[in-house]
């Protein structure tokens, strides 16, 4: 092995990714899913398509390229189920649909490779979407490995508003069943709140899923659907982890101060909210969960052995406001690849007639406008579905009001991201909140056994490996900006010391 490129691959060793994407803007489009090898076949997805920004994206398309010299095998647009291959000579694979960001998952002997799609283009309004960007929009796809043909999908929102694509990267799990058998399944977990167990073959549900009412009717003219599929046999993570489903009062409007909780208190009655999937609208919208989670990136961990699923979830409420394009105009809102907007968390889908507006909703001290915990992590019996667990993840240490850190190691919660490592010893290990610590919990209990301070903020899920017998666990601790924890560039190992 010389660790040179083998050049008999695509040309020269490269497939160029943008091809035929449509996409020619530097930071448009960036490999977010490592590729998945099987049968002879690299899938590949487009990857992160920026959020928000213009309706006529790099396409979403998903490839499959032979393993061995590059050549491509098949393609999966959208907007083109004929083609298989390339698009017509001339033109590009459809612009703006769903994009698959995260993780993707594979059953070998199924010949099945599972795709967690984003939203098409336009994230907050949806009234101009294409009947097959409806139906795929934030859905788990099955394609067949040597095709790309599609096999089976399952949606997990319906009409999406709220940008709850699929950030959770789906679990495949042989699922006890109530006999004492057990089936080849899915769980798959979202930002929208609900986790959802799934027959990895054919997609039926293996628990119940209900369509359930939802607020209705916007303000702006786009259309919202009647129902949203719900999975009450699994605990959900809209609010607290259970079965239960967390609905806010006014009452629960909160602050370190008087001041705080009464501007979040005004702003409880200014903006619209009636539960779980209350459409955006240009009045404005508390959405509970916001469209950072439930649970995003790096999903839920699954430790068969115990039978216990852990998940770490948040509890932070987002404001969404849709604006005309007349407004968007007047602010000087337009796409960051078309000039530079000095304005945050503005949403110009340009293209499209309203832009938006997304945030935490946040008091004016910068804390969030409910009262703690912001973040849990929770263990789930497999066989039962019940919470068997669940405490706060997290920390104020490295955060507090205002941006000052408080250096008080008291376990509130914090907003979170990354995922989980369950081992065979019964630990779960996971950084993800928004201090600088990695964590050790027992699977069984909750229980906190270890804990170690790190030189930066830990949004990725750890690894394990083993050498001569000793077991390590090692993490790639870089921080995130979005989520200001701190940066940094370390990748370090841990073991047990030796004997």
């Amino acid at each position: 092995m010389t660790g040179k490129l083998c050049t008999g691959f695509g040309r020269q060793g490269y497939v160029d990714l943008n091809e035929h994407t449509g996409n020619t803007l530097a930071g448009f489009v960036g490999p977010t899913s490592p590729p998945v090898v099987m049968r002879g076949v690299v899938v590949q997805p487009t990857g992160q398509v920026r959020d928000g920004q213009e309706r006529a994206a790099p396409s979403g398309v998903v490839r499959g390229y032979d393993a061995i010299d590059g050549s491509l095998r098949w393609a999966w647009d959208l907007g083109r189920p004929e083609t298989t291959r390339l698009p017509p000579e001339g033109e590009v694979y459809t612009r703006g649909t769903p994009n698959v960001w995260t993780p993707m998952a594979a059953d070998d002997e199924l010949g099945l490779v599972y795709l967690p799609t984003g939203n098409a283009s336009g994230d907050f309004y949806g009234k101009e979407r294409t009947p097959e960007e409806e139906e795929f929009t934030s859905s788990i796809v099955a394609v067949d490995a040597s095709t790309g043909r599609v096999r089976w999908h399952f949606r997990t929102v319906n009409h999406d508003l709220w940008d709850f694509d699929l950030g959770p990267p789906p679990n495949l799990v042989d699922w006890p069943m109530p006999d004492g058998s057990r089936r080849a399944a899915m769980v798959q977990a979202t930002k929208a709140g609900p986790v959802f167990v799934l027959d990895r073959a054919t997609g039926e549900p293996l628990l119940p899923v209900e369509q359930v009412a939802v607020p209705q009717g916007t303000d702006h003219g786009d259309w919202t659907a009647p129902t949203q599929p719900l999975s009450p046999g699994m605990p959900n993570t809209i609010g607290q982890p259970d079965k239960d489903i967390e609905t806010l009062r006014e009452s629960d409007t909160w602050g370190i101060s008087a001041f705080d909780q009464l501007i979040c208190r005004i702003q409880f009655k200014q903006m619209r909210y009636e539960g779980i999937y209350t459409p955006p609208t240009l009045q404005g919208t508390i959405a509970h969960p916001g469209n950072h989670g439930g649970i995003n990136w790096g999903g839920v961990a699954i430790d068969l052995q115990r039978g216990i699923l852990v998940m770490n979830s948040n509890r932070l409420p987002y404001t969404e406001h849709v604006y005309t394009r007349e407004t968007m105009d007047e602010m000087g809102i337009v796409s960051i690849f078309r000039g530079k907007s000095a304005v945050p968390d503005y949403m110009a889908q340009a293209g499209l007639p309203f832009g938006a507006k997304k945030e935490p909703w946040m008091s004016p001290l910068e804390t969030p406008c409910i009262a703690p915990p912001w973040g849990y992590i929770t263990g789930v019996d497999l066989r039962t579905q019940e919470v068997v667990w669940r405490r706060p993840l997290g920390t104020g240490y490295d955060h507090g009001p205002m941006g000052i850190p408080s250096r008080m190691k008291f376990t509130m919660g914090t907003p979170n991201n990354a995922g989980s490592l369950v081992t065979a010893g019964g630990l779960v290990f996971i950084g993800a909140a928004l201090d600088n610590f990695l964590r050790a919990f027992d699977t069984e209990t909750g229980e906190l056994i270890w804990e170690t301070r790190l030189p930066a903020g830990l949004q990725a899920a750890p690894m394990s490996y083993e050498v001569d017998g000793r077991q390590y666990i090692v993490a790639a601790v870089g921080g995130h900006e979005r989520m200001d924890t701190k940066l940094g560039d370390s990748v370090i190992a841990w073991a047990l010391p030796t004997r």
